[in-house]
């Protein structure tokens, strides 16, 4: 498939007109002038690399910690109509067998969506919580969160299989000595620890600004 376009937005800078080959679903080749054999035309707007969404909790009305599978074949359709081409669905904290439930309707929805049509791919699950600090918990339940320790990480590890890609983990936590490697560990079946919700990057970020005053 070929597709021209008047703009591309190509290694951060706007060229154009020019088209893009792609076989497979991959893009192969980049061309320097507007095509005469493309497949798809596009007279406006600029064609740009779709936006991979690490954090997503939902839209159009939809909430990833309750949706089933025919809601997210909506948002992921939504999400691709606004330039969205992967995400990783969210679910904040909440009960452990809450979670457990979210996860394995993600799980069957991301296996409904590999033989389903078109939308935006979903990638895994991203559990934004339990492990966080209490201090910067916004809007999770204190009575929810969890001590990050390894035992509770193994725990957690045993309950949610290989669903969580991404697992949100208090970063105060995880900056002891030898306290990372621990983690991983524990949580084997994560691919990504991302620090959540830390209170120390912000405090030290005001005390920094203060003694500017």
């Amino acid at each position: 498939m070929i597709i021209a376009a008047r703009r591309l937005l190509i290694d951060g800078e706007i060229i154009g007109p020019g088209g893009l080959v792609i076989e497979d679903g991959r893009i192969v080749r980049v061309l320097d002038g507007a095509p005469d054999d493309a497949d798809v035309v596009l007279a406006d707007g600029v064609l740009a690399p779709g936006l991979i969404d690490l954090h997503n909790n939902g839209g159009f009305g939809i909430d990833c910690a309750t949706a089933g599978t025919v809601d997210f074949e909506t948002l992921c359709r939504g999400l691709a109509a606004c330039g969205v081409s992967s995400f990783l669905p969210t679910v904040i904290t909440a009960p452990i067998g809450d979670l457990q439930a979210a996860a394995g309707r993600i799980d069957a929805a991301m296996q409904a969506q590999a033989a389903a049509g078109p939308g935006a791919a979903m990638l895994g699950l991203h559990l934004e919580g339990p492990f966080l600090a209490p201090e910067r918990r916004g809007a999770h339940r204190a009575d929810w969160l969890i001590v990050p320790d390894a035992a509770a990480l193994a725990d957690a590890s045993k309950q949610f299989g290989d669903n969580a890609s991404v697992l949100a983990i208090e970063a105060q936590w995880l900056s002891g000595e030898g306290r990372y490697a621990d983690a991983i560990k524990a949580w084997q079946t994560a691919k990504m620890l991302s620090p959540g919700k830390d209170t120390s990057a912000i405090d030290a970020e005001i005390a920094r600004l203060q003694s500017k005053l």
